[in-house]
């Protein structure tokens, strides 16, 4: 009797699903498929990152994060935050939406889910912002960093990150602009679809 196991490998063989959703449906922070422009910062953990064929790698310090910024989505009226993460082995990783307050003085405390992530494939999460630890969110309307953490030591690959909705939006709906401070930036605006 033959038997055959999988290699355990150390990085994904191919690159996620690409996402499906109308574009207008979409907050898009990184992805491939969805114009989406952010900035990757490891705020003083250590954690390297790298493109690769199959999206971006992280090799996380022992700070155990990295974060995005350079972006400022309007997401109210958006249903879920979907994040396509790779990893060799299981593991638990901690997704935070960070957001203005309503007055633009300061952040919304830092709220996150965690997620189980299993090894050795991609693993397509959907995280409902009206669920959880992000019901305790008040204010969607500036988010403008997002940080991955609880992962010290690790190195993950991902694929894409954004916020959707299933429905597509109506004319009265469409989200405005939003502006947000960038540290020594000034102000910036971003039209968002």
């Amino acid at each position: 009797v033959g038997v055959t196991t999988d290699a355990h490998v150390s990085e994904p063989q191919a690159a996620c699903a690409a996402p499906t959703w109308p574009a207008g449906q979409v907050q898009a922070i990184y992805s491939p498929t969805y114009n989406a422009d952010c900035n990757f910062q490891d705020w003083g953990s250590g954690t390297a990152y790298t493109s690769t064929d199959y999206g971006k790698k992280f090799a996380l310090a022992g700070g155990g994060y990295f974060g995005m910024d350079g972006f400022a989505l309007n997401c109210p009226l958006m249903e879920k935050l979907h994040a396509d993460i790779w990893i060799a082995d299981d593991a638990t990783l901690r997704i935070v939406p960070i957001c203005r307050n309503a007055a633009d003085t300061g952040n919304e405390p830092e709220i996150g889910e965690f997620v189980t992530l299993r090894g050795q494939q991609w693993n397509s999460i959907d995280l409902t912002l009206s669920e959880g630890e992000f019901a305790k969110v008040t204010n969607w309307s500036n988010v403008y960093q997002v940080k991955i953490d609880n992962a010290a030591n690790l190195t993950i690959w991902l694929g894409n990150l954004y916020f959707y909705r299933a429905e597509p939006l109506v004319d009265n709906e469409a989200p405005t602009n939003v502006q947000a401070s960038v540290a020594g930036a000034g102000y910036f605006s971003a039209t968002l679809a």
